[in-house]
């Protein structure tokens, strides 16, 4: 509270998520000005600031309200109580052959997936402290991850196995980008540089200086011949690589710049922040192209389709946003995160894209149309008290895939229910029974597992 003399005293909340302190800086909110001191009664002044409390209280809620919009442009999914991770979803990244999704959280780990059913394949131990970007190598045998730890780690997929752990960054690395020919592994973080190594091996070749404060996003072009860099100086710097030569500095943002994303075609720069605008740039000369008005909150994240024709944006707000490339128009917006939405990422046919949030779950979507698919379960991240409905049906290919849907989720045409138990749930089963005397043959075991929603009576057998 100011209490200058002659100044109108007024209160300053700072939000920092649970979980997230060491990673964000702090957003000020001005809640409201009050009379000056003197003029004020000990019960005004008590009442003023059992107010200032209750809107801290109240602003620590809002974090966890989901944004609506109209039913016509809005796809929505369920909440429920299952979890991806134990902390926030900092990272989601797709295989270039559309099978594997990794995914970094604050929870310290690593997690594949398996698509397109989503199931859970293996987590990944080693960092010291939250993952905040991760990043799948052209040919999908190499993970590159980034982590509060400072730390570079190299994953040989689809097994997990941890290969090497790089150092030099002198601060937690936000970014990670690994070159289209496999060849350079790009980073940035809080140490204001952005760091150039060779891959295999992770050699350290470059480090590039410029930028004023933390770089919060890297990207790569197509063509490898072109290094993006942002962060929170508001400027985004264009690099030449692998020379690493500084080769223009593009200014038109108000405020931090979060998330940098390339098109499949080079030609196109998207770029996104702490503003309610996103920006379209011209590659590779960088001329600002123009600014797509419309975004309801914040841009965390951002993921150009493969084929150009669409952009994602992950929000502040809890919310995705659709927008139509190269004319910038506002599409859908999708809602079912309780929490920001930290990543996003596209498939390599277009058809999927995945989400990451503050709210430990991982979400599934179909494209163009934005229907929400399914949510990625872990269930040695979901309490015990978590509730679902496990579904088998087939995909176009003849395929079998299982999705885990929150409670009360309509059944997609075609799905079965089967046995209700969340995958990953299962106990080991009882011993037989011995027969009974007279014959007859024992039991049918049954499932030992969480408690489940039943879409219908079905046990298994």
């Amino acid at each position: 509270m100011d209490t200058h003399k002659n100044n109108k005293p007024s209160f300053q909340l700072a939000r920092v998520d649970e979980g997230e302190a060491l990673y964000a800086h702090t957003e000020i909110v001005m809640l409201s000005e009050v009379p000056p001191a003197e003029a004020m009664s000990r019960r005004r002044f008590l009442g003023t600031s059992i107010s200032a409390a209750a809107a801290l209280v109240l602003l620590s809620r809002c974090a966890s309200t989901n944004a609506t919009a109209t039913a016509a442009t809005t796809g929505t999914a369920t909440s429920s109580a299952l979890f991806a991770h134990k902390g926030p979803v900092f990272s989601v990244c797709i295989s270039p052959d559309g099978k594997l999704l990794a995914s970094g959280s604050l929870d310290n780990t690593i997690k594949l997936w398996r698509l397109p059913e989503g199931g859970w394949m293996n987590t990944l131990k080693g960092h010291n402290d939250g993952v905040l970007s991760v990043c799948i190598s052209p040919d999908g045998t190499l993970l590159a991850s980034g982590g509060a730890d400072k730390t570079l780690r190299l994953w040989s997929l689809p097994k997990g196995t941890l290969l090497k752990t790089l150092t030099g960054h002198q601060s937690l690395i936000r970014s990670v980008c690994i070159s289209p020919d496999g060849k350079w592994l790009a980073s940035g973080g809080d140490d204001h540089t952005v760091r150039l190594w060779s891959l295999p091996k992770g050699t350290l070749s470059q480090t590039l200086t410029g930028h004023l404060s933390s770089v919060y996003s890297v990207c790569i072009s197509p063509d490898g011949k072109l290094l993006a860099s942002g962060g929170v100086d508001q400027s985004i710097r264009l690099w030449s690589l692998p020379e690493g030569v500084l080769v223009g500095t593009l200014e038109k943002h108000t405020n931090r710049i979060n998330s940098l994303c390339i098109s499949p075609d080079g030609k196109l720069l998207a770029s996104g922040g702490l503003e309610h605008t996103l920006h379209l740039w011209g590659l590779p000369e960088g001329s600002w192209l123009q600014a797509l008005e419309g975004q309801q909150s914040w841009t965390n994240a951002l993921c150009i389709s493969p084929d150009g024709s669409l952009l994602a944006s992950g929000n502040d707000n809890h919310a995705l946003q659709l927008w139509g490339l190269p004319e910038g128009s506002l599409g859908k917006t999708l809602t079912g995160h309780t929490s920001k939405v930290h990543s996003v990422c596209i498939s390599p046919d277009g058809k999927l894209l995945a989400s990451g949030g503050h709210d430990k779950t991982i979400r599934l979507w179909s494209l163009p149309d934005g229907e929400w698919v399914s949510s990625l379960v872990d269930m040695a991240a979901s309490p015990n008290t978590a509730r679902g409905t496990t579904v088998h049906m087939k995909n176009e290919y003849g395929q079998t895939l299982t999705y885990t849907l929150p409670c009360g989720t309509p059944l997609p045409a075609g799905a079965t229910c089967v046995c209700n138990c969340v995958p990953g749930s299962m106990k080991p089963a009882a011993p037989p029974a011995p027969p009974r005397r007279g014959g007859g043959g024992g039991f049918h075991q049954r499932c030992s597992c969480v408690p489940v929603c039943t879409c219908q009576a079905v046990r298994c057998r």
